[in-house]
Protein backbone atom coordinates (compact mmCIF):
# COMPACT_ATOMS: atom_id res chain seq x y z
CA UNK A 1 0.00 0.00 0.00
CA UNK A 2 1.10 3.35 -1.21
CA UNK A 3 1.23 5.95 2.39
CA UNK A 4 1.86 9.72 2.18
CA UNK A 5 0.93 13.08 -0.01
CA UNK A 6 2.25 15.37 -2.12
CA UNK A 7 1.15 18.85 -0.42
CA UNK A 8 0.50 21.20 -3.65
CA UNK A 9 1.09 25.34 -3.47
CA UNK A 10 -1.69 27.63 -5.45
CA UNK A 11 1.63 29.25 -5.95
CA UNK A 12 1.78 26.53 -8.66
CA UNK A 13 -0.75 28.04 -11.06
CA UNK A 14 1.79 31.11 -11.51
CA UNK A 15 4.96 28.81 -11.96
CA UNK A 16 6.36 27.36 -14.89
CA UNK A 17 5.62 23.98 -14.65
CA UNK A 18 2.11 25.22 -14.79
CA UNK A 19 2.97 26.63 -18.47
CA UNK A 20 4.36 23.27 -19.51
CA UNK A 21 1.86 20.64 -21.79
CA UNK A 22 -0.20 18.31 -19.77
CA UNK A 23 2.31 15.17 -20.51
CA UNK A 24 5.05 17.01 -19.28
CA UNK A 25 3.37 18.04 -15.97
CA UNK A 26 1.96 15.06 -15.72
CA UNK A 27 5.85 13.80 -15.72
CA UNK A 28 6.40 15.99 -12.98
CA UNK A 29 3.79 15.20 -10.57
CA UNK A 30 4.80 11.61 -11.25
CA UNK A 31 8.20 12.67 -10.18
CA UNK A 32 7.11 14.42 -7.17
CA UNK A 33 5.04 11.22 -6.09
CA UNK A 34 8.35 9.07 -6.37
CA UNK A 35 10.35 11.23 -4.84
CA UNK A 36 11.52 9.85 -1.43
CA UNK A 37 10.03 11.88 1.76
CA UNK A 38 13.25 10.40 3.62
CA UNK A 39 16.77 9.33 3.27
CA UNK A 40 17.62 5.82 2.55
CA UNK A 41 19.78 3.18 0.69
CA UNK A 42 17.94 1.85 -2.24
CA UNK A 43 18.84 -2.12 -3.61
CA UNK A 44 19.07 -1.89 -6.86
CA UNK A 45 18.85 -5.46 -7.94
CA UNK A 46 20.43 -4.79 -11.63
CA UNK A 47 24.27 -4.07 -9.74
CA UNK A 48 23.21 -5.94 -6.47
CA UNK A 49 24.38 -2.45 -4.46
CA UNK A 50 22.91 -0.52 -1.94
CA UNK A 51 22.51 3.40 -3.26
CA UNK A 52 21.99 6.05 -0.83
CA UNK A 53 18.97 8.07 -1.56
CA UNK A 54 17.89 11.39 -0.32
CA UNK A 55 15.02 13.16 0.51
CA UNK A 56 13.51 14.73 -2.29
CA UNK A 57 15.44 11.55 -5.26
CA UNK A 58 14.16 8.69 -6.89
CA UNK A 59 15.94 6.24 -8.79
CA UNK A 60 14.40 5.16 -12.20
CA UNK A 61 15.31 5.44 -15.96
CA UNK A 62 13.87 7.24 -19.15
CA UNK A 63 12.56 4.00 -20.47
CA UNK A 64 10.33 3.34 -17.43
CA UNK A 65 9.17 6.30 -16.78
CA UNK A 66 8.14 6.56 -20.36
CA UNK A 67 6.32 3.42 -19.75
CA UNK A 68 4.64 4.34 -16.37
CA UNK A 69 3.57 7.80 -18.45
CA UNK A 70 2.45 5.64 -21.63
CA UNK A 71 4.75 8.20 -23.76
CA UNK A 72 7.50 7.23 -26.52
CA UNK A 73 10.92 7.66 -25.19
CA UNK A 74 11.78 10.43 -26.87
CA UNK A 75 8.93 12.60 -25.43
CA UNK A 76 10.04 11.72 -22.05
CA UNK A 77 13.61 12.82 -22.59
CA UNK A 78 12.10 15.99 -23.76
CA UNK A 79 10.44 16.36 -20.58
CA UNK A 80 12.87 15.65 -18.48
CA UNK A 81 14.96 18.23 -20.13
CA UNK A 82 12.29 21.08 -20.20
CA UNK A 83 12.04 20.07 -16.36
CA UNK A 84 15.68 20.38 -16.23
CA UNK A 85 15.53 23.65 -17.71
CA UNK A 86 13.20 25.33 -15.49
CA UNK A 87 15.08 24.24 -12.78
CA UNK A 88 12.83 21.75 -11.55
CA UNK A 89 14.30 18.34 -11.90
CA UNK A 90 18.44 17.30 -12.04
CA UNK A 91 19.06 14.09 -13.34
CA UNK A 92 22.17 12.24 -12.51
CA UNK A 93 23.47 9.23 -14.47
CA UNK A 94 25.03 6.73 -12.40
CA UNK A 95 24.38 3.76 -14.25
CA UNK A 96 23.81 2.51 -18.01
CA UNK A 97 20.68 1.21 -16.35
CA UNK A 98 19.18 3.81 -14.00
CA UNK A 99 19.59 7.77 -12.89
CA UNK A 100 19.02 9.15 -9.77
CA UNK A 101 16.53 12.23 -10.27
CA UNK A 102 16.64 15.05 -8.04
CA UNK A 103 13.71 17.30 -7.33
CA UNK A 104 14.80 20.46 -6.61
CA UNK A 105 13.43 22.83 -3.90
CA UNK A 106 11.44 19.91 -2.65
CA UNK A 107 10.90 20.95 0.67
CA UNK A 108 8.80 23.71 -1.13
CA UNK A 109 6.38 20.89 -2.77
CA UNK A 110 6.79 18.37 1.06
CA UNK A 111 7.48 20.11 3.61
CA UNK A 112 8.37 17.79 6.54
CA UNK A 113 5.96 16.79 9.16
CA UNK A 114 5.73 19.00 12.35
CA UNK A 115 5.48 17.21 15.76
CA UNK A 116 1.83 18.69 15.99
CA UNK A 117 0.88 17.14 12.21
CA UNK A 118 2.59 13.73 13.82
CA UNK A 119 0.42 14.04 16.93
CA UNK A 120 -2.58 15.00 14.70
CA UNK A 121 -2.40 11.97 12.30
CA UNK A 122 -1.85 9.45 14.89
CA UNK A 123 -5.03 10.86 16.60
CA UNK A 124 -6.68 10.36 13.31
CA UNK A 125 -5.99 7.04 12.47
CA UNK A 126 -7.38 5.71 15.66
Amino acid sequence: MIKGFVKLHKKLLKSDLWKMTPPFFKLAILCLLKASGNDFDYYVREIGEYVPIKRGQFISSTRKLAEELKLSINRTQRGIKNLEKINFLARSPEHQRYSIFTIKNYAKYNPKKTDLEHSIERRVER
